[in-house]
């Protein structure tokens, strides 16, 4: 995740995963091609090769699809959280005024399994806005994340 402290005092948070995406991609098609290849011309098809090649490739093209990519802004000016996340195929956008925003905190997302993988959210009387993806650490504020933001909000 990058943080940018901008000029006009707000804060930029932005999370991209283009490199993951386009090897999940190009995997998905060397993998069709490979499962595809043994079917064409006069070579006899094994269709158990040509299924797990499809359907290992359908998987890593779903994963590339569905990988998001996160920016907020966090606008002291206008006191209001203005965010987008975009995927393969959708993007979607919203905003939040800094007075519905009650909290920041860190939300564990698999107790038993993975007690260390969390996710920053910001606590809101309509319920939690994710910012971050999945951060897998036992430090309690990696990056500061957490205390720039609230810093932004006390603002």
């Amino acid at each position: 995740m990058t943080l940018e402290h901008r000029p006009d005092a707000s804060l930029a948070l932005r999370e991209t995963h283009p490199g993951l995406r386009i090897g999940c991609l190009a995997l998905a098609v060397a993998l069709a091609l490979q499962a595809v290849r043994g079917c064409i011309g006069t070579n006899r098809c094994d269709s158990t090769w040509l299924t797990w090649g499809l359907v290992g490739a359908s998987l890593a093209a779903a994963l590339g699809a569905r990988l998001e990519d996160t920016f907020f802004v966090f606008d002291p000016a206008e006191r209001t959280v203005h965010w987008t996340r975009r995927r393969l195929f959708s993007v979607r956008t919203g905003h939040v005024p800094f007075s519905e925003i009650t909290d920041v905190v860190y939300r564990t997302l698999w107790s038993t399994a993975m007690p260390s993988t969390r996710k920053l959210a910001l606590v809101t009387q309509a319920g939690d806005v994710f910012v971050s993806g999945p951060i897998n650490t036992t430090v309690p504020d990696p990056e500061g994340l957490r205390a720039a933001i609230q810093a932004v909000l006390a603002r």
